[in-house]
């Protein structure tokens, strides 16, 4: 008696483990359809090689909501905010040229679609030296204060000796230049602190040092320039977009926040 209920049990357990296991590879589209409101799965690859591209932001109409992992897959569904119908899955990063593509998405369906990165053309100058920066607000973030001042300036110092932001992270890469600079320019103005706030109640650890000075930049797809200030949090600081014309650089920036942070526009010109 005891050992056939102990086989039993063994049975019974096997079962349960192996249900388990094909639950976890169960396809997306044979899940009731309350499971799924549109989903877009596939991969990222290089277009060239056609290798996997890992660590890939994935957007669904221009919304980060995927990354791509070591193999190159990625999946996006519709949220319960969005419509039925079509939509742009895109991807891009610094040395690529962004793709988008049109999905159709709808209750039930899954559908495949691979996105081929190309190299964007490589950068034709560098951020090392010294700028003149002067930023423009333009408007405030959902929760910010008004500001005192619509213009600051200041500036922005790139160079090779200053220690990496992420040292485990410093990768080289022909397609990109990754460069560690120092920023001097006073934000209070705009946000009553040098740190913007945000939607939320954020605890920092030590100022000390270099933390709220330090900058971070990149030149891609031959002019193309992204900056970010005080790099290592994800909120609070701000971050630039804009193209290099000569010795000069316009663009956009904005507060990075968890939403609707304050906007405005900048021009860096290069000091000799």
């Amino acid at each position: 008696m005891c050992k056939t209920l102990f086989v039993a049990l063994l049975v019974l357990a096997a079962g349960c483990r192996s249900n388990r296991e094909h639950a976890q590879i169960l396809p997306r589209d044979t899940l009731p359809l309350s499971f799924n409101r549109g989903t877009v799965v596939g991969r990222v690859l290089d277009d060239r090689t056609s290798k996997p591209l890992p660590h890939m932001i994935v957007l669904l109409d221009d919304y980060p909501l995927s990354e791509s992992d070591s193999a190159g897959w990625y999946e996006v569904s519709l949220d319960r905010f969005m419509e039925p119908g079509w939509h742009q899955v895109n991807v891009g990063a610094p040395g690529f040229i962004e793709e988008r593509r049109s999905a159709w998405m709808d209750r039930g369906t899954v559908d495949t679609v691979d996105l081929r990165l190309r190299r964007a053309p490589r950068p034709r100058t560098r951020l090392e030296g010294n700028w003149s920066v002067l930023l423009r607000f333009e408007k405030r973030g959902a929760l910010g204060p008004s500001p005192s001042k619509r213009m600051v300036s200041g500036s922005i110092t790139f160079a090779d000796t200053f220690p990496p932001v992420w040292p485990n992270r410093t990768s080289r890469d022909s397609f990109v230049t990754n460069e560690m600079g120092r920023y001097d320019i006073d934000l209070t103005p705009f946000f009553e602190t040098q740190i913007a706030k945000d939607v939320s109640s954020t605890t920092f650890g030590s100022t000390a040092g270099s933390f709220a000075v330090e900058a971070t930049g990149s030149v891609y797809s031959s002019d193309s320039v992204s900056i970010d200030l005080i790099p290592r949090i994800s909120h609070g600081g701000l971050s630039f977009s804009g193209r290099m014309l000569g010795d000069s650089i316009i663009g956009e920036w904005v507060q990075r926040a968890y939403c609707c942070g304050a906007t405005g526009r900048f021009v860096m010109h290069r000091v000799p």
